[in-house]
């Protein structure tokens, strides 16, 4: 399963010096999104993980299909005041994985 974007432009290839400093930008002690992946175990991998995340990345830019699992989000509706029964009355945040943070 995937999402199929048209190729309509190309650009230059994504370079391991991007990913990486993608990947010092992702803020530490923040929750997992769907695939349960922090930002620690992102960190943690290294300049082995930054090249596999790089060709990735560009197997996905230069295919255009974008796996389904990172266009997942979980959505949250937090309380604004307390006893909160109405929608104006809540925020929605949403958690997203954070390689498709890598990726945005």
């Amino acid at each position: 399963g995937e999402l199929n974007i048209p190729d309509t432009c190309k650009g230059p290839p994504i370079l391991a010096a991007e990913v990486e400093d993608a990947i010092k930008h992702i803020k530490w002690g923040k929750s997992p999104g769907p695939d349960n992946i922090t930002a620690e175990d992102i960190q943690a991998l290294g300049n082995l993980g930054t090249e596999v995340i790089m060709k990735l990345l560009n197997d996905i830019y230069d295919s255009g299909c974008i796996p389904k699992d990172l266009l997942k989000s979980i959505f949250i509706a937090l309380l604004k005041k307390s006893r909160a029964v109405k929608c104006e009355d809540h925020c929605t945040i949403s958690l997203m994985s954070h390689m498709t943070k890598i990726l945005l």
